[in-house]
């Protein structure tokens, strides 16, 4: 069954998935895996954790709090897809490239994309980000995006970051330009609220397959 956000709590599967590598413990329980069949170099992930920490909560509560409806301002996290199961994402110990399986029973997920792309764009965003592996996670930027959500989103004034230093939405934002020469969304820095919301980008249809 498709559906536009991968929920783990919906259990129905469409066909099947073979894994070709070991895989969690917690994964294989789960028994499901998403569709990255259908999901390309570039596109971006953004989540929503079942059991919210308490930092994610309030990145919520910040995107709520400065504009953005309850179904953007869920998404507290956000990775782009590398292909054969691979994201890379700013985390607070800097940019990393793993498995989704960390996400895999434990996170919602929404996958967007412009589907204008060319293929060569859509690996430019992927190549783009991997190139800002080891780069250190912006906290300067995140207190920014709270100052920020106290004025209201809406108004003008950007927030500031370190150079070299990003966030996760940021590197999305950022490998996007590189690579397409326009810009995904008019906040500086993005935030996943509004990459969930920008009409620059489309959902994916997405679903859950039955692990072999």
């Amino acid at each position: 069954m498709t559906q536009k956000v991968l929920d783990p709590q919906q259990p129905a599967t469409s066909g099947a998935w073979k894994a070709t590598r070991p895989l969690p413990k917690k994964v294989r329980e789960f028994a499901r895996y998403p569709n990255i069949d259908n999901w390309k170099p570039g596109d971006l992930i953004l989540l929503e954790a079942l059991e919210l920490p308490l930092l994610s909560r309030a990145i919520q509560n910040t995107q709520e709090r400065g504009g953005y409806s309850r179904e953007h301002a869920r998404w507290h996290h956000a990775a782009i897809y590398m292909g054969n199961e691979y994201i890379c994402e700013a985390t607070f110990f800097g940019v990393k490239y793993r498995t989704l399986d960390h996400y895999i029973s434990s996170h919602r997920m929404l996958v967007r994309r412009n589907n204008k792309l060319s293929d060569k764009e859509c690996w430019l965003i992927a190549i783009n980000a991997l190139s800002k592996l080891k780069s250190v996670y912006s906290f300067r930027a995140i207190v920014g995006i709270y100052m920020k959500s106290l004025w209201g989103f809406w108004r003008e004034g950007n927030s500031l970051s370190k150079p070299g230093a990003v966030i996760c939405s940021e590197l999305y934002a950022k490998s996007y330009s590189m690579a397409t020469n326009r810009i995904v969304t008019n906040a500086i820095p993005a935030i996943p609220a509004d990459l969930s919301c920008t009409v620059q980008l489309e959902d994916v249809d997405v679903c859950w397959r039955a692990i072999k």
